[in-house]
């Protein structure tokens, strides 16, 4: 095995389930202390595991690289880096992604464009093989020294469907992130061999909340925190099949919030059954919250909460074929955990299962959840874990068989 392995760790989740207790076994993945931002991705074969770390952790460097690694059974692959540069935005909200549309694999990532610390594009590269990569240029196409970022990949018939927050439309200002008197737009282009151009679906959205994309029977749709004129931050839904025309909102929870919360929403589709989670702080509704669609995400039921104040957010889910969705999100309960729970679309829920203790804050990152293809049962969880003692990514497998459901 390579050198890098020697940075890898075992890890043991143990699940707190009514009736027992499951405890399982999975090797982390091989990537270097200080590593961050984990995205999951499947294909054919498998899951894929992306994730940004240090060149070297020991010295003081803004030098990156973007590796990405398979699961092969239980075992991760060697890792392959698609990129190695001094200029990444780092961070641990917007993070690269990558996708396969059937044929070829797609990734993105964030390099500066500018002086200014909040100026940076979108650059993307493909694959065949997952393993060489070829930088195709910027998913963003214009020249402005601006954020563009928090990217959603939807396979779709010819490529990738790509969705962005771009801010191109945000002149120069005084606040922390530059923001002047525009507004942080939402941007989609299809992505093949080549980019396509791009063109605007909704002039006016949260400046740094993570999007979520989904493909439903009726083509992609897109999740985004709006954002109003008065300030209201609620998620709303936009769909192909309406040329992205008429937003519908999940649900009016109200929040208003002079300022970004960098809490997006989760989505997952199978046909027309859409699950989508989120979170809030509105009134009298704070916590994570979650609803389904049965109409492709023209419209969305009444939602049931997952969990209340504890609640940090920072979801994703699965949709599992049965109806159900698995969501999982950070708490703040027992010191910190990440926690997960069915869902199923009347409404009924499984009981909360606690995955990992997990630090709350900022620095452990959007934790991800992705089903495995060909164990219907088994997901797989990938978090940062933050500490004295650990400080890296970790992963484990999820044996749905054995969480309670309603």
């Amino acid at each position: 095995m390579s050198h890098v392995l020697h940075y890898t760790f075992g890890v043991f989740l143990t699940f707190l389930l009514a009736g027992g207790s499951v405890a399982d076994e999975q090797e982390a993945p091989p990537a270097r202390p200080g590593a961050l931002a984990p995205f999951l991705a499947t294909d054919e074969d498998g899951v894929m595991l992306s994730w940004l770390e240090p060149v070297d952790p020991n010295l003081d460097t803004e030098t990156f690289r973007l590796q990405v690694a398979r699961l092969d059974g239980s075992t991760w692959s060697e890792p392959v880096t698609i990129v190695q540069r001094s200029d990444f935005f780092a961070n641990w909200a917007d993070v690269p992604t990558i996708s396969h549309d059937g044929t070829r694999w797609i990734a993105t990532w964030l390099q500066m464009s500018g002086p200014g610390t909040y100026s940076y594009d979108i650059a993307v590269a493909r694959s065949n093989d997952g393993t060489t990569w070829t930088h195709l240029g910027t998913l963003n196409d214009d020249r402005t020294m601006t954020e563009h970022g928090f990217v959603s990949l939807v396979p779709q018939k010819g490529g990738t469907r790509a969705f962005w927050l771009d801010g191109r439309e945000m002149s120069s200002g005084d606040d922390e992130h530059g923001h002047g008197s525009g507004a942080m737009t939402l941007r989609t282009a299809l992505i093949s061999d080549t980019i396509g151009e791009s063109r605007v679906i909704d002039e006016m959205v949260c400046e740094c909340c993570p999007t979520a994309a989904t493909m439903t029977s009726k083509g992609p749709i897109v999740l985004v925190r709006n954002r109003t004129g008065e300030e209201v931050r609620d998620i709303e839904c936009l769909r192909a099949e309406d040329d992205y025309a008429s937003p519908v909102m999940l649900h009016e929870d109200s929040w208003a919030i002079a300022g970004c919360p960098v809490n997006g929403p989760a989505v997952k589709a199978y046909g027309n059954l859409v699950a989508a989670a989120w979170y809030t702080a509105a009134p009298g509704r704070t916590g994570v919250w979650a609803a389904f669609s049965d109409d492709a995400g023209a419209s969305f039921g009444t939602p049931v909460q997952l969990e209340g104040e504890d609640a940090v957010g920072r979801v994703d889910l699965v949709m599992l074929k049965d109806g159900r969705a698995a969501i999982c999100w950070l708490s703040r309960r027992d010191e910190g955990s990440l926690l997960l729970r069915t869902v199923h679309r009347d409404g009924t829920m499984g009981d909360v299962q606690m995955v990992t203790s997990i630090d709350p804050g900022r620095r452990s990152g959007i934790p991800r959840l992705a089903a495995i293809p060909g164990k219907p049962d088994t997901l797989l969880a990938a978090w940062t874990s933050v500490g004295d003692d650990a400080n890296g990514l970790r992963t484990a497998l999820v044996h749905l068989g054995a969480v309670k459901s309603p």
